[in-house]
């Protein structure tokens, strides 16, 4: 797909991945957005690091990512993609 020629579908993209997340994996992925770091996103939300390390795994089985780094890479994407 060539995501220059047509934005919209790149936005589109990002709509329906966030379709697909719980209330609080997109809490997750937003802090991400924000440049968080897992125990800052445990902190701010009140949770285990660990449970945050698994809504990280949750929003990559969703959104089909694999790899460490891949779901930052992702963010990058989609944040330069909206701007």
């Amino acid at each position: 797909m060539d995501w220059d020629e047509n934005p919209d579908q790149r936005i589109d993209v990002y709509t329906q991945a966030l379709l697909k997340l719980s209330k609080r994996e997109g809490e997750v992925l937003k802090l991400i957005n924000e440049g968080k770091t897992t125990p800052e996103i445990a902190g701010k939300l009140y949770l285990s690091v660990r449970t945050v390390e698994n809504h990280r795994y949750h929003i990559c089985k969703k959104l089909g990512l694999r790899g460490q780094g891949a779901l930052e890479k992702w963010v990058r994407q989609m944040k330069e993609s909206t701007q």
